[in-house]
């Protein structure tokens, strides 16, 4: 057999991020029949291996007799394809001013979305309920805290986000607690609602000191002396 037929259309590798072709290492089908009803199911394992980075891609490929189609040739087309490994959570990056007290959280329920978005969703609940301590909060009520945070800068748009996916106000899920409603949208929600916050109440205070303190010396005093603070 020609070695090119070994190689894949390129595609991204979710290793290494790069567009590369990937070499089929092995195939493994298994085909089921129900001799009664008639129903089959068939499922191809493909392993592919960039050759980029030389990590493996696991991949199963499914048709079945309810599903089955059929391209102009009157072959059978594989359409349901599913990659089982590697398993890339869509998660955002956190921020860079993130405290890091709640930096192993955060990565941990980014690591457990694909799998779990209910388990990452009360991660993320505790990761907030630490930030607000750290951000000077009690960390008891975070219905209290939120609202305090909101009075000392933070957007009210943010506590009524955080109201919608049932981090605040009366239908709060307590930090720990699993939601058996939450869905990945909740989970990724939070995601982007922690960084907001870290934005907001670190980061911009942060970079607007970093400004005010690159100012000259006599043009500080000066602001200070404007503001009674001399």
């Amino acid at each position: 057999m020609d070695k090119e037929q070994d190689l894949t259309e390129p595609t991204i590798c979710k290793h290494c991020g790069n567009e590369t072709v990937f070499k089929k290492e092995g195939i493994y089908t298994h085909r089921y029949t129900d001799d009664d009803t008639e129903f089959w199911a068939e499922y191809q394992w493909q392993l592919h291996r960039c050759l980029t980075c030389s990590k493996p891609t696991l991949w199963q490929l499914r048709i079945d007799s309810h599903e089955v189609s059929y391209d102009p040739d009157g072959e059978i087309y594989y359409y349901i394809w599913k990659e089982l490994y590697p398993i890339v959570s869509k998660a955002p990056d956190l921020s860079l001013d993130m405290p890091e007290d709640i930096i192993e959280d955060y990565k941990e329920a980014s690591a457990v979305l694909p799998y779990s978005p209910r388990a990452s969703a009360a991660l993320l609940r505790l990761v907030l309920q630490t930030l607000c301590i750290h951000l000077g909060q009690p960390g008891k009520y975070l219905n209290d805290d939120i609202g305090a945070l909101v009075k000392a800068g933070l957007s009210p748009k943010v506590q009524q986000a955080l109201d919608a996916v049932s981090v605040s106000g009366n239908n709060a899920i307590h930090p720990g607690e699993i939601n058996l409603n939450d869905k990945p949208e909740i989970a990724l929600a939070l995601f982007k609602l922690i960084n907001l916050i870290v934005e907001e109440m670190i980061t911009r205070p942060r970079e607007i000191k970093e400004i005010y303190e690159s100012l000259p010396r006599g043009q500080r005093d000066q602001i200070k002396r404007r503001d009674g603070t001399a």
